[in-house]
């Protein structure tokens, strides 16, 4: 689990570990996930790292953006 971002009606973000099959050894792809709630609708935010190093990141400020859009736009 990661901080809650606070966003929307409820949010909540988290990292994990997938492992895609390659060849003999398995790729290891960390991988970030943000869900937002803002009113009945759900929106979810996804990142991963194909690269040797370093974690996934959803960038703050574009999740921020739409889920600024999408309160606007719910009635």
């Amino acid at each position: 689990m990661l901080p809650d971002p606070g966003l929307g009606s409820e949010s909540v973000s988290f990292r994990l570990l997938q492992l895609v099959l390659n060849g003999e050894e398995p790729l290891k792809v960390p991988v970030t996930v943000t869900a937002v709630r803002v009113g009945t609708t759900l929106a979810t935010f996804q990142s991963a790292n194909t690269g040797r190093d370093g974690q996934a990141v959803v960038p703050p400020d574009v999740v921020s953006k739409q889920v600024t859009e999408l309160a606007d736009a719910t009635p």
